[in-house]
């Protein structure tokens, strides 16, 4: 089931990167995820805004460090980060789709074609990594911690930002969301944080960032009136990414869905 799902997800990148980077919210950057705006953060455009969160959060980082982008799309991160900070030592990324590695090659940037559930060996490990709104797609969560746990230094740091559930209760829409996404690892943030911790992790910080999202959610008879035509869209990717997005607009709006970001220090 993991190579199945795993292949999913890649088909569904490679069919739709085109389209998020011509008529995505985050056109402008190149950037494939969610636009904020928040009164503590300045930047010239709302993609930026968990950009500049995450560099925050890994200002400390000391000269020759190896970062790591764990789902990074076209590498719209890495290239902030490489900007922000030019004296870290390596900066890559890995995705799962072929287009997606091909375009931040075009752009100069360090991005292999692989799985965030098997990580190329390193002699010496690496000091940092996130993982913006990728971590959902995994149908292996606990394998995703335990992999990033071996291979980040002690003291290294793993910043998540994702969706994540705010209980248990599933409703309609979220199913629609996960449908339409692929994304089967929607749980809360006490689920992240123990298989983090298993994984020899402990939480630092926690931030829920939802209040920045510019929501559009729809009337909610009409949202559900889409949802009962799940068999109208299924058959396209497009369409079915779209509905997800809906979806996920109107869970945000009602407070089922967060969107937060954790970051964690390894330990041990």
């Amino acid at each position: 089931m993991h190579q199945q799902h795993q292949h999913a997800v890649t088909n569904y990148y490679q069919r739709t990167t085109r389209w998020f980077l011509r008529f995505g919210q985050t056109r402008q950057t190149g950037s494939m995820h969610r636009a904020l705006t928040l009164p503590s953060i300045d930047t010239e455009s709302p993609t930026d805004t968990i950009h500049a969160l995450i560099a925050h959060e890994l200002r400390t980082l000391a000269r020759g460090s190896v970062v790591v982008d764990l789902g990074c799309g076209v590498g719209s991160a890495i290239q902030y980060m490489r900007q922000r900070y030019p004296e870290w030592g390596l900066l890559w990324g890995i995705t799962l789709s072929h287009d997606q590695a091909r375009r931040a090659h075009d752009h100069g940037l360090c991005v292999i074609q692989g799985s965030f559930h098997r990580l190329p060996v390193m002699a010496d490990g690496a000091d940092a990594a996130w993982a913006i709104e990728s971590l959902i797609h995994s149908d292996q969560p606990i394998a995703f911690f335990a992999e990033v746990g071996r291979y980040l230094r002690i003291g290294g740091i793993l910043i998540i930002c994702d969706d994540m559930a705010r209980n248990v209760t599933y409703d309609p829409m979220m199913r629609l969301f996960q449908q339409g996404w692929l994304a089967p690892n929607l749980v809360s943030p006490e689920v992240h944080q123990r298989h983090a911790e298993a994984a020899g992790f402990r939480l630092r910080t926690i931030n829920n960032l939802t209040s920045g999202i510019h929501l559009r959610a729809l009337p909610h008879w009409l949202a559900s009136l889409i949802g009962w035509c799940r068999p109208l869209w299924q058959w396209s990717t497009l369409l079915s990414s779209m509905v997800g997005s809906m979806a996920l607009q109107q869970c945000l709006a009602d407070g089922s869905i967060r969107y937060m970001m954790m970051v964690f220090e390894k330990h041990e």
